[in-house]
């Protein structure tokens, strides 16, 4: 605050004391532009790998009205919070900023506007936000200037249809049908006392937007809103009885912010703007606002594949007793170049912007986060490969007890064939062995983000605080298929402005995140899974495949599952798949089938992707032999220790949901 009353201060000052200063800095100002006051779309644009427009993404459009349409009240209101003496003044009020931060500065937060109407249009049409002094003197003489070519009546129209109200609406037309689903003329026909309200609570928008979204915080935009009846009835433009009758009434909004039209491809789409606001630093909603432009890696012909394979039931698990369907995520990669290509975040009817499966929902990845947690990390350590005797009878590790998912035991396995049938015994004795930390250091530099409570051996098999996303699973793997180099998974190649400024631009730093060795050994141990083990649906005939399946057990039931996985690869495409409920209880789990539904959409996507595709061989080389270390039939002391240490209670409680795991 004492900044704010300083700026303001220092501006008047610099009015009264530095016109010779002022007149300096107006002569280099450009002439006021008239065409930069037409009112233009903003619209963001989206474009594909071959530079077609995907979608075109839309704020709430300005629609400009005249000022007859408005009602008298928010005119007022307006004129209240933001200006009081904008009729009098010519462009800017040297007594309104001294005023406005006496106030401020005396009520210890902003209750009036420094800048006038006429600023505030000049400094969103022609201005950046910096807050210097010689942006303020250019400020104040293009509003200045604008006073001269424009009445005060067109002004207040142009700040009308130029201001932003928040959620993505610009322009009053544009706010009142976002906040209260009709447009500004027929709010005219409300009764006077919600009129009145409705105004006020405009009023107080453009002041900070998001601050005030009703939606989002209903009590500062109501406490936004009696603080314009105030000003109101202070400027004699309401009575006190109006303003107090005025301050109990609701705020008037629609229960939720309408939601904009769904464009093609909309899952994609939500993951471009998720990512873009990543890239730019900013909220998503200013996506809408923008006018950017971004170029990214959507391949239309695979996305439509993937639609199609999404509408066919054939492709899931059977629906819930009650009638919900099994919802699904499913992302193609090319490993090569770590670009999404295609998304799917759900089935069925999608509200745009809604939940996006592909990367909004976390679960547990069961037996699918072997080769990022165990296999790849021992392989890795360069005492391990495929013919390494393994562990497969029953022991206990600190109060855990892994179980594989026949309930069998078989004393000694070839890691092939512990991988290739996901056996969990041998999992979880490896990465006793190996330690839990070189597992989730090989996990996390493939790309995997571990909660700090993931602590203990049940990370073998997928027992994970927080889970996974199909996206993150597919970063994952990418490494494997890309001799062992992880290129992080993206969508968007380029963002510019609308006159092609380039704001950001991905530049791929290709990181060598295990031996190469490694990911040829696991390429192959993962083409046994689908050739000879859980992974046989995924097989595509001709072509080479490999991947892994993964199953967590839903432990109220004899058999049935919460998640089901399917992560696989051809020398060409990557994909993950997971299916299950959004909330998963006793009516709705996997009942029929595990991971080998997920294995066959796979199958069915990427058989059709690849259709007209010569086939490819993976260039992976001979795994070579090593003799098996001795083997462990108990656990080390520091990995028992692991359950019963730090957060011993949670780890047992995140144990219990995986350690019945017929994971496949």
């Amino acid at each position: 605050m004492w900044k704010r009353f300083a700026f303001s201060i220092g501006i008047a000052v610099v009015l009264s004391a530095s016109a010779t200063y002022a007149v300096k800095a107006a002569i280099s100002i450009p002439p006021l532009d008239p065409n930069k006051l037409v009112q233009k779309r903003i619209s963001t644009i989206i474009y594909d790998r071959n530079k077609k427009v995907i979608a075109e993404i839309q704020p709430n459009q300005a629609e400009p009205v005249p000022l007859s349409s408005v009602p008298v009240e928010l005119q007022q209101a307006l004129i209240a919070i933001e200006d009081k003496n904008f009729y009098e003044h010519k462009g800017f009020d040297i007594q309104g900023i001294l005023r406005a931060a006496y106030r401020n500065f005396s009520h210890g937060e902003t209750v009036e506007g420094a800048s006038t109407i006429t600023q505030q249009l000049v400094k969103g049409v022609y201005l950046s936000s910096d807050r210097t002094y010689e942006r303020k003197v250019r400020e104040l003489s293009l509003a200045a200037d604008l006073e001269k070519r424009y009445t005060k009546e067109q002004i207040l129209a142009l700040y009308l249809n130029h201001v932003f109200f928040g959620a993505e609406s610009t322009g009053i037309q544009a706010a009142s049908k976002t906040y209260f689903g009709q447009s500004i003329e027929d709010m005219k026909k409300d009764p006077p006392l919600e009129r009145l309200a409705k105004c006020a609570l405009l009023a107080g928008l453009p002041q900070a937007p998001t601050d005030y979204n009703p939606f989002v915080h209903p009590d500062m935009a109501l406490k936004r809103r009696n603080l314009v009846l105030d000003a109101m009835a202070r400027n004699g433009y309401i009575t006190p009885v109006m303003r107090d009758q005025a301050k109990q009434a609701p705020l008037y909004v629609l229960k939720e912010k309408p939601k904009p039209p769904a464009p093609n491809a909309p899952y994609y789409v939500e993951y471009v703007l998720y990512e873009a606001a990543q890239r730019l630093h900013m909220p998503e909603e200013n996506l809408f606002k923008g006018g950017y432009k971004i170029y990214t890696d959507f391949d239309p012909g695979i996305q439509n594949i993937m639609e199609k394979a999404f509408q066919d039931p054939n492709n899931f698990h059977p629906n819930a007793a009650d009638g919900t369907p099994v919802q699904a995520g499913m992302v193609v990669e090319d490993p090569k170049t770590g670009s999404i290509l295609a998304i799917m975040g759900g089935r069925g009817p999608h509200e745009f912007l809604g939940l996006n499966r592909a990367y909004q929902i976390k679960r547990q990845p069961g037996s699918s986060f072997k080769p990022l947690m165990v296999y790849g990390p021992a392989i890795d350590t360069g005492r391990y490969n495929a013919a390494s005797i393994l562990n497969d009878r029953r022991i206990s590790f600190g109060g855990y007890t892994p179980q594989d998912w026949d309930r069998k035991e078989r004393g000694q396995v070839t890691m092939r064939d512990a991988i290739r049938m996901s056996w969990n015994i041998p999992a979880v004795s490896l990465l006793n062995q190996i330690g839990v930390e070189t597992g989730k250091a090989f996990a996390e530099r493939a790309g995997i983000h571990f909660h700090e409570w993931d602590t203990g051996l049940a990370l073998a098999i997928g027992g994970m605080t927080q889970g996974v996303s199909p996206i993150e699973m597919a970063d994952a793997y990418s490494a494997f298929d890309n001799k062992g180099v992880r290129i992080p998974a993206h969508v968007i190649e380029r963002i510019s402005t609308d006159d092609d400024k380039t704001l950001y631009e991905n530049k791929p730093e290709p990181v060598q995140v295990m031996k190469e060795s490694t990911a040829d050994a696991m390429t192959s141990l993962l083409q046994v899974v689908v050739n000879e083990g859980t992974g046989t649906n995924a097989r595509i005939p001709g072509r080479p495949v490999a991947g892994k399946t993964g199953t967590t057990e839903m432990i109220e039931t004899e058999s049935g599952n919460k998640d089901a996985w399917f992560v696989g690869y051809t020398p060409r495409y990557l994909a993950s798949v997971w299916m299950g409920f959004d909330h998963t209880d006793i009516d709705h789990y996997l009942n029929r089938g595990g991971s080998e539904i997920p294995a066959r959409l796979f199958r069915e996507v990427i058989s059709r992707v690849e259709a007209d595709l010569p086939p490819e061989s993976f260039a992976t080389g001979p795994t070579p032999y090593i003799k098996p270390p001795q083997q462990e039939t108990e656990p080390k002391k520091d990995q028992a220790k692991t359950a019963q240490d730090k957060n011993k209670e949670k780890e047992k409680e995140k144990e219990k949901t995986t350690k019945k795991s017929n994971d496949l």
